[in-house]
């Protein structure tokens, strides 16, 4: 065979990159299982990390299996709601195999279709044992994509963890690097107006909305900043019906009953309670008040028994 011609070039060529591109495919789909189980545990991590149940180099440590472990003993229950705030279905939390999360992703997929205007059909809700309900963030920062997780008691802050692609190190990167930044966030609250659920990431001096809703931005990461609140804004306004429901809960007043629970003094002891000046009483969380035309509260769907 003539090994000078193009012929036999072409033919060679073509061979090695069949080949290469074999061997590719089959260590790719050899890896893929791993490659998942890290990025679902890495998610979790994240999520933990916010609900204040560890720190991240914590979690990294102890390897994947007892991350997913601690994850399903600390969860209460992870569901999904639809535009309106109302739950849709539940999301698995045990077996470790089985735990079902979303992923950066599928938090883009949300987020692209926000962008576009379009409602979101579901959006992932994690309510922990501590007692903090964790969402997701995601958007764009100066280089590349940002998201991260919110933990919550009500419409005030409880913990903050935040990851990106490829942000400016010692710079914009410090929305994952530094603890003190994420800290900020506690104690923070969500404003919630007729318009929209706001917090602010603004430069010192620059705020526009009241102290106890905003924090200041990353010296010399304007950009990162920027889109970091652009997307904490932008996904305050997709749970924002969530967080309505978490407020008047606690704060609505009975209209037709004439019944107003000051400042929570009367609590739904675990929805058994019965509200004097209403007919109803709440059983299992899924009642009205007879009488009332206000639901007691949201419920949640709860994981099916195995």
């Amino acid at each position: 065979m003539n090994t000078n011609n193009n012929g036999y070039t072409i033919i060679y060529t073509t061979i090695i990159v069949i080949v290469v591109a074999a061997v590719l495919a089959v260590v790719s789909q050899t890896l893929k299982p791993n490659q998942l189980a890290n990025e679902k545990a890495d998610v979790i991590s994240q999520m933990m990390t916010a609900a204040g149940l560890g720190e991240k180099a914590g979690f990294e440590s102890m390897g994947n299996d007892k991350v997913l472990a601690l994850y399903s003993e600390s969860i209460d229950v992870a569901y999904t709601v639809d535009a309106a705030g109302q739950p849709v279905d539940t999301l698995l939390t045990a077996p470790a195999d089985q735990i079902q999360i979303y992923t950066p992703s599928q938090l883009k997929a949300i987020y692209k279709a926000a962008k576009a205007g379009d409602a979101p059909e579901k959006l992932p809700v994690f309510k922990f044992k501590n007692g903090l309900t964790v969402i997701p963030v995601y958007g764009a920062g100066l280089w590349g994509p940002i998201w991260g997780y919110l933990s919550l008691e009500g419409t005030t802050f409880k913990g903050a963890f935040f990851d990106h692609e490829s942000e400016t190190a010692g710079l914009g990167a410090k929305i994952k690097d530094d603890p003190a930044f994420q800290a900020l966030f506690i104690g923070k609250e969500i404003l919630l107006t007729d318009e929209a659920a706001q917090f602010e990431i603004a430069k010192a001096g620059a705020h526009k909305l009241p102290e106890s809703n905003g924090i200041d931005a990353i010296a010399g990461a304007t950009m990162t900043s920027g889109g970091l609140n652009n997307a904490i804004n932008l996904w305050l306004g997709l749970y924002k019906p969530v967080f309505e429901g978490a407020s008047a809960g606690c704060q609505h007043e009975h209209k037709d009953c004439g019944h107003h629970h000051e400042g929570c003094e009367e609590q739904h002891e675990g929805c058994e309670g019965q509200h004097e000046g209403c007919e109803g009483q709440h059983e299992g969380c899924e009642g009205q008040h007879e009488g009332c035309d206000k639901p007691c509260c949201h419920e949640t769907p709860k994981a099916e028994e195995e």
